[in-house]
């Protein structure tokens, strides 16, 4: 009977039962794990010939001149379930796809440091064990304690999303992502207060713990806080303060469309034109403001306010007969510009710094209302200061600065006073999500997976 020819498979198999040295790469070829590079396996005198080159045998010697005490570091299960802990965590927190541990530097430069690289399918189910640690590690800093929740919802990439945060009133400049969930449509009244109280429960907190709701003002949650402050007998709901002034920005905008007009033309004039771009180095290029930035349209018509001069000067040089360069000309030319400029300088030059001041986690609720009731528009043409008024008799702000309840005692009122009033934290973790959502990651399809990143992600300083 002839002899029949061994299979590529069973042979890299019986090297890599005959030297620990080895081991079968992903696409079934011999792998030296001493030199991280592919050996030739078609004949056992390739093999040996490696195991005796000078590279090989300067691995072996710095892999035995290791410590005792690394070694057993390094062996010791527990402590290659840390390094893999460490591995993804540090993936995680830096955005850094998983599948990057299967690059050959990556894998080179662990094994240089005496380091196993996991598999990447390790990685992945250590995310999920990791994700369940901080769940029981935020049980634990949050019992007992006095709680706020900001919530909030977005849409991005064709998905909807809504982040749960939660904060102890006696750190309330840092708070933790608790829930991210992916809905299949915006969410409404019932959906908020489902979300919370699924929270409540998994946190294992009772309804004493639950003392302020901060959220934007859409009338879903309005009409949510309502319900919840029922439900939870010592909840208030801040609506954000820094919406509140970006909701004034937008009326400024909606009220100087010549203003409006000028900013949108110059912007598209020159956000594709480079030549044109440079025409403004002696005075800086215009702001390009972005509707979801608060404040930075205002802060567009501060340049204008500043330079119109040199603006109008740069644009009426532009030669061509193009739309886009008639339109400019047009904008920049308008008779009413001036007197609208000054106006809002006048008036309303103060909004866009005090939303900048909103943005810092450190900003307390007592420092938003003296800022509000502080604020003076002069004449105010578009009677702003009555709208904030109205807005913050509606807001729970008013109530925690006036003590208006008798249930709540003075020291809660002292540390609700100095918690956030704005929804940032909520804002910055969707600005996080984007990462998530690049084209070049791979959780289009698997989008269930990525709440346990953004844990990780957001939740990176949690000890």
């Amino acid at each position: 009977m002839p002899k029949v020819k061994e299979s590529n498979a069973a042979k890299v198999k019986a090297i890599v039962n005959e030297f620990k040295d080895f081991t079968i790469s992903p696409t079934e070829k011999l792998f030296c794990q001493v030199c991280s590079c592919i050996v030739k396996h078609e004949k056992r005198f390739f093999v040996e010939q490696h195991l005796a080159t000078l590279k090989h045998k300067k691995g072996i010697e710095a892999r035995t001149t290791r410590s005792s005490a690394l070694q057993q570091a390094f062996i010791h299960p527990v402590q290659l379930n840390d390094f893999t802990s460490q591995l993804v965590r540090a993936f995680a927190s830096s955005v850094i796809p998983l599948v990057k541990v299967q690059h050959p530097s990556i894998r080179k430069l662990f094994v240089d440091l005496g380091k196993t690289v996991p598999s990447e399918s390790a990685c992945r189910q250590k995310v999920f064990e990791l994700s369940e640690a901080d769940n029981q590690k935020l049980l634990d800093k949050l019992s007992e304690k006095e709680l706020f929740f900001v919530m909030d919802e977005t849409h991005l990439r064709g998905k909807k999303f809504l982040h749960t945060l939660c904060g102890t009133l006696d750190k309330p400049e840092s708070c933790f992502l608790v829930k991210c969930s992916v809905l299949d449509r915006s969410p409404n009244s019932q959906k908020i207060i489902h979300e919370l109280d699924d929270v409540v429960k998994e946190l294992k907190i009772n309804t004493e713990q639950v003392n302020l709701l901060i959220s934007d003002a859409a009338a879903y949650m309005c009409c949510a806080g309502k319900v919840l402050k029922e439900v939870y007998p010592k909840l208030l709901h801040v609506t954000c303060v820094a919406h509140l002034l970006h909701n004034c920005a937008l009326k400024i905008k909606a009220s100087y469309p010549e203003v409006d007009n000028l900013i949108a033309k110059v912007k598209a004039s020159i956000s594709k034109n480079r030549s044109r771009a440079a025409d403004f180095d002696s005075c800086g290029i215009p702001p390009q403001p972005i509707v979801t930035r608060w404040g930075s349209w205002l802060n567009a018509t501060q340049y204008y306010a500043e330079r119109l001069p040199q603006v109008k000067e740069i644009v009426n040089a532009w030669e061509g007969e193009g739309v886009i360069v008639k339109s400019v000309k047009n904008s920049v030319n308008d008779p009413k510009l001036t007197s609208q400029l000054t106006e809002i300088c006048l008036h309303y030059n103060n909004i866009s710094n005090l939303i900048l001041k909103m943005e810092s986690c450190t900003y307390t609720i007592k420092e938003a209302h003296a800022d509000l009731n502080a604020l003076d528009f002069g004449k105010d043409p578009l009677e702003l200061k009555n709208y904030i008024k109205k807005r913050l008799d509606k807001n729970d702000v008013k109530q925690i600065m006036e003590l208006q309840r008798q249930d709540i005692s003075p020291a809660l009122y002292a540390k609700l006073q100095k918690c956030q009033p704005t929804s940032a934290s909520v804002e910055r973790s969707f600005s996080l999500l984007k990462s998530f959502l690049r084209p070049n990651r791979n959780f289009k399809d698997s989008v269930s997976n990525i709440p346990h990143y953004m844990k990780l992600y957001y939740n990176s300083g949690l000890k």
